[in-house]
């Protein structure tokens, strides 16, 4: 293996000569705690929503779930996906089979998981001559759930729906629409998982 190639980043593949190079590329373009908005396809980071939005909008990847964070030596590791021409929070039920596709594939590799679903839904605010006048994002997510490898996939599809339907019902409790906003685009879901320790 040549120098060139001899530190390369976990998190984008670029390559540097030096492990302190490596260090200083982490440290500036991933960990950088100032910076709100990370896009999970080329790992760009945002100051702001709205030019976090844009950029979002151009990708044209992401069509399904993608590897977007390892942590603790792999124990947790968290798929994203990017929603298309989704406006209402009840459509993310239409990604119930891509997402039990996910669950079964990830249980090939191991046999037990503890799951949290988070969907990223941007809602906006109308004025008085219906232009928008403010976006927020809010993040809402599911109670934790196990899924293992003994559980059929009858059961495990209806353990799926359960927990996005909660993720709706979730926006209904936070009665947004009494306070004039409304959803106006769902921007990803992110699926967490979480080994659990067999032992237990």
């Amino acid at each position: 293996m040549s120098d060139i190639q001899k530190f390369t980043c976990n998190i984008c593949t670029r390559k540097f000569s030096r492990k302190y190079n490596l260090k200083i590329h982490i440290r500036s373009k991933h960990d950088h705690s100032d910076l709100n908005f990370s896009c999970y396809l080329c790992r760009k980071n945002f100051k702001n929503q709205a030019t976090y939005l844009d950029h979002i909008d151009q990708h044209k990847e992401g069509l399904s779930f993608v590897l977007y964070k390892k942590a603790f030596d792999k124990t947790i590791i968290i798929y994203r996906k990017k929603l298309k021409d989704y406006f209402a929070l009840n459509q993310i039920m239409n990604d119930l089979e891509d997402i039990q596709s996910l669950f079964q594939a990830r249980l090939l590799q191991y046999p037990k998981f503890k799951i949290n679903i988070l969907i990223q839904v941007e809602y906006i605010l109308k004025g008085n001559d219906n232009k928008t006048i403010e976006k927020e994002i809010f993040n809402i997510r599911s109670s934790n759930f196990i899924i293992s490898k003994i559980i059929s996939k009858k059961i495990m599809k209806k353990v799926i729906s359960k927990h996005l339907i909660e993720i709706i019902e979730k926006e209904k409790e936070m009665n947004l629409s009494r306070s004039g906003w409304i959803s106006n685009k769902l921007i990803l879901i992110d699926i967490t998982f979480h080994k659990i320790n067999l032992l237990i």
